[in-house]
């Protein structure tokens, strides 16, 4: 018996609304822990600017280098829609009972897809990209089962009493 299942799916992702270019960090690195002036300090109302920095004289240089450098990080949570992939392949074999015998054998091919963040550069332009999921491609289970020949309707003891039967062979 063969059996294929796909699904083609969405999932809400938190996306980050206040992060500094990675280019710009590649290129200065240290540079960008500088101390310099802060022109939040004391602007306006502290209701404008949130947080410590309305009360801070020194920030460091990549703190301002944000889109919004006035708030310490931002964020949407629940953002739709990445999207995700599932296709499954299975493969089925089976024996039924003969002389209480019974043998199951499958195979499950699987691949797993969802679009995700792969770095920073990503996260920053907002670009989803596919990513396989790490788990395994390949499924291999088999049982089986030995059901013992002894009770009523069977090879040996089949004309025990009920209450024997129901002990040791029903």
């Amino acid at each position: 018996m063969a059996s294929y299942f796909t699904n083609f799916g969405h999932q809400l992702y938190n996306k980050a609304l206040n992060n500094i270019d990675p280019q710009i960090q590649l290129k200065f690195q240290n540079t960008l822990n500088d101390s310099v002036a802060n022109p939040f300090y004391h602007y306006m109302d502290s209701k404008l600017i949130p947080g410590p920095l309305f009360n801070q004289q020194t920030v460091s240089l990549g703190s301002l280098l944000v889109p919004y450098p006035q708030y310490p990080s931002l964020a949407e949570f629940g953002h739709c829609c990445a999207a995700e992939r599932y296709n499954s392949l299975e493969l089925r074999a089976q024996k039924v009972y003969s002389k209480g015998y019974n043998f199951l054998f499958s195979y499950v091919y699987i691949r797993e897809r969802s679009q995700i963040y792969l770095n920073d550069l990503d996260t920053f332009t907002s670009s989803l990209r596919w990513q396989d999921s790490d788990q395994p491609h390949h499924r291999f289970s088999a049982a089986s089962t030995y059901e013992l020949p002894f009770g009523r309707n069977r090879t040996y003891l089949s004309n025990i009493p009920k209450a024997m039967d129901f002990a040791l062979g029903g």
